[in-house]
């Protein structure tokens, strides 16, 4: 049990608080990745707050929220002693991210121009003589992923007897529609026929993968011919399955931030009755972040 002056004390210190005058601060956060699992995504937040006052401040609780694009991903708390001696003291907080809202945060993200604002929200809860006050504290940081501006797509061909029979050309790449399903990526590019024949388009068929995750596959019938020493426009829609989000989130997260997208589309092509596999456009690239670096 405090004794008297003690009491009076932290009357006084309340009563100081609650007029807003020298009250704890915070001096320092640091944060780092804890345990990855596939239902949730540790963060561990030690933030070093200043206590003004000749005696500890007890804290009642630590409430914590993490949003991403606004989306209220998880919630965190204090781990340990939540007490705060002076002059200063460390405050353990364990912040866990729910992987299942990640399908959300990304919809958001390709919607924002694959750009995000990463907000922890705390409230430290000082509990004095049976009254609460709440001291906010918001740390931030904007984040960018380059899934697709990282892509430099070169031209490909398919000899055939020696000769350059087909090339491609100008591939491009494009986010499509997305919603909480799938996210689509719209290949472009110009298919040229070098000799003297039409060659019909039979099929279009493509692969996504992220760390070795495949993200997305499918082919498609087509009834595109290219006409003999023409050009000709094809269009390839792809799609990555958005319920694997999360389990590439794990894997990027567990990789250090890194991820290693790689693209494989191609087309079927008949020349004069025989088959052959055109790559439209093939590619493998890796990306980074630092989500936490300026938190």
């Amino acid at each position: 049990m405090r004794s008297p002056p003690v009491i009076v004390l932290l009357a006084v210190i309340l009563a100081i608080l609650s007029a807003g005058c020298a009250q704890p601060k915070v001096q320092s956060v640091h944060m780092s990745w804890g345990e990855v699992s596939s239902e949730y995504t540790e963060i561990k937040s030690n933030v070093e707050v200043t206590n003004p006052y000749p005696v500890s401040i007890p804290l009642s609780d630590v409430e914590v929220d993490i949003f991403m694009n606004g989306v209220l991903m998880g919630h965190g708390n204090a781990i340990g002693d939540t007490t705060i001696s002076p002059p200063s003291d460390t405050l353990t907080l364990s912040i866990k991210l729910i992987n299942d809202r990640l399908v959300d945060w990304w919809v958001s993200h390709i919607e924002n121009g694959e750009e995000t604002v990463m907000k922890i929200k705390t409230n430290l809860v000082f509990s004095v003589l049976g009254y609460k006050l709440r001291i906010p504290i918001e740390n931030s940081n904007t984040f960018q992923t380059s899934f697709l501006s990282s892509v430099s797509p070169e031209g490909a061909s398919l000899n055939i007897g020696g000769v350059k029979a087909i090339e491609v050309r100008d591939a491009t790449l494009k986010w499509g529609d997305v919603d909480r399903s799938r996210t689509q990526i719209i290949v472009n590019a110009v298919v040229k026929n070098n000799l003297p024949v039409p060659i019909p388009v039979k099929f279009l068929e493509y692969e996504i993968s992220m760390n070795g995750i495949k993200m997305g596959e499918g082919k498609a019938v087509s009834d595109t011919v290219i006409k003999p020493m023409k050009s000709e426009a094809v269009e390839l829609v792809m799609e990555i399955d958005n319920s694997k989000i999360p389990q590439w989130w794990v894997s990027h997260i567990k990789d250090g931030e890194k991820t290693t997208v790689s693209i494989t589309t191609k087309a079927g092509i008949d020349v004069q009755g025989k088959e052959y596999s055109l790559p439209i456009y093939t590619y493998s690239y890796e990306f980074t972040t630092n989500l936490l670096g300026s938190m």
